[in-house]
């Protein structure tokens, strides 16, 4: 059977996985946020390449929270492009508005309202993620500067601190 678009096709075929007309219906933290779809399917969202601080690492979590709220306001259309499923059963994803490029995980990295995950970085644009978050850094924005990176735990670290309960 010869197709009437062979060029279309070919390009369905080798697109990544895009899930569309998903709403924001929550923001959990700096790295997790609730979707919804057109069949009111509900879904939880870890951004993929991505870690952010706990809620606990005061004052870097609640700020890294309220500059995802800022992207990503309740009502957002969004678009995922799905890395995987996590054991948590959470689908991380790489996050995207509507005619923005560049997806909110790496707008976060380059607010500095949150770390490149280099566990989890394979599949993502490393290079891209790489320069956001060194322009973060050299610029002192987010949690790279003293207002809210002043001794502050990268988030795998402060995860382990806590499961050895030998944080403060």
């Amino acid at each position: 059977m010869k197709t009437l678009f062979p060029l279309a096709t070919a390009l369905l075929v080798s697109m990544p996985a895009v899930a569309l007309a998903d709403q924001v219906l929550s923001v959990g933290d700096g790295d997790t946020i609730t979707v919804i779809n057109a069949q009111q399917q509900k879904r939880q969202v870890r951004l993929a390449c991505i870690d952010a601080p706990e809620m606990s690492q005061r004052p870097a979590g609640p700020a890294s929270r309220k500059a995802l709220q800022a992207l990503l306001p309740v009502g957002t259309s969004v678009s995922l492009q799905v890395k995987s499923i996590d054991r948590d059963g959470f689908t991380v994803a790489e996050v995207f508005k509507p005619g923005q490029p560049a997806p909110v995980n790496m707008q976060m990295v380059s607010e500095g309202m949150a770390f490149i995950d280099r566990k989890s970085l394979k599949g993502c644009d490393e290079y891209s993620y790489g320069e956001a978050e060194t322009g973060a850094s050299v610029s002192k924005r987010g949690v790279w500067g003293p207002l809210l990176g002043y001794d502050l735990m990268f988030p795998w670290d402060y995860r382990a601190c806590k499961r050895a309960k030998q944080c403060r």
